[in-house]
């Protein structure tokens, strides 16, 4: 009962509980100042977001790690030595990493979008949207995996099952893959942007969508056609709006007693 009485043995351990609170309190706003102090050539809406995309899972470690260090400098120093406390401490914090990544990598983060500019893509929302569903789901899996190695299970067999899994996923979605991967080739060779104005599989309109599985268009009736990506990669596509000049064919009408000075006259005005 003395680690409980002695209230002297208490001060160290809730000064630095106090510390983290005040941390844990001010956290958005500090690490704002801190983004906005070294990194000065972002925009100031992506410094926003780089501090959104730390502030719940830098907040959860803060909370974690508080505790943690309040019991290893408190009498009950004991709790902190428990392996599963470490462990959980451990996985807390790789939980956080993975989690900042993620929030990173969201195609709405301005930091992903000035990353993608930097690089040379040419972004709209497409393109983000299917890059950062693919960097989201390999951090999902990394993240899985280094938690349940943290825990001591061997991840070969989640490896192996995961690539099992991959192998019926891929059977038995053959269609859906390959429209994927054709919208992957679809955003590589850019026959066409969202806005453009084309003709493809007979369908002519504009280019208001390109996701993982379809492309859609907005034809002249305004109705909205989706086509598969695996059908567009194997159809002829007109891209009117790359074209540099555009041919009219006018016929303009005489009657049979037009002179020819007055069909000369025409010429030059056409000209004209």
């Amino acid at each position: 009962m003395n680690i409980f009485t002695n209230l002297e043995q208490w001060v160290y351990p809730l000064f630095i509980f106090v510390f983290f609170l005040l941390l844990f309190g001010s956290f958005h706003w500090l690490f704002l100042y801190i983004v906005r102090l070294t990194i000065r050539k972002l925009p100031i809406n992506t410094d926003n977001d780089i501090a959104k995309a730390f502030d719940h899972p830098a907040r959860l470690s803060i909370v974690v790690l508080g505790l943690y260090i309040m019991f290893k400098f408190s009498p009950l120093y004991f709790i902190t030595e428990n392996i599963l406390v470490i462990k959980g401490v451990h996985t807390c914090i790789i939980f956080s990493i993975f989690w900042i990544a993620y929030n990173l990598a969201t195609s709405t983060n301005g930091l992903f979008i000035h990353l993608l500019n930097h690089l040379g893509f040419k972004v709209n929302y497409s393109i983000s949207n299917i890059l950062s569903a693919f960097f989201r789901t390999v951090l999902l899996v990394l993240g899985t995996a280094m938690i349940i190695s943290e825990w001591g299970y061997d991840i070969n067999g989640f490896i192996a099952g995961l690539s099992l899994g991959g192998l019926a996923i891929s059977l038995a979605a053959k269609d859906t893959m390959s429209n994927i991967f054709a919208g992957m080739i679809i955003l590589a060779d850019k026959p066409f942007n969202v806005g453009d104005w084309v003709i493809c599989n007979n369908i002519e309109g504009s280019i208001e969508q390109i996701s993982f599985r379809s492309t859609s268009i907005r034809t002249i009736e305004q109705a909205l056609v989706y086509i598969p990506n695996s059908l567009i990669t194997t159809t002829p596509i007109i891209n009117y709006t790359k074209r540099n000049k555009r041919r009219i064919d006018i016929t303009l009408g005489v009657v049979y007693n037009t002179t020819r000075k007055q069909l000369q006259e025409i010429v030059e005005k056409v000209k004209d």
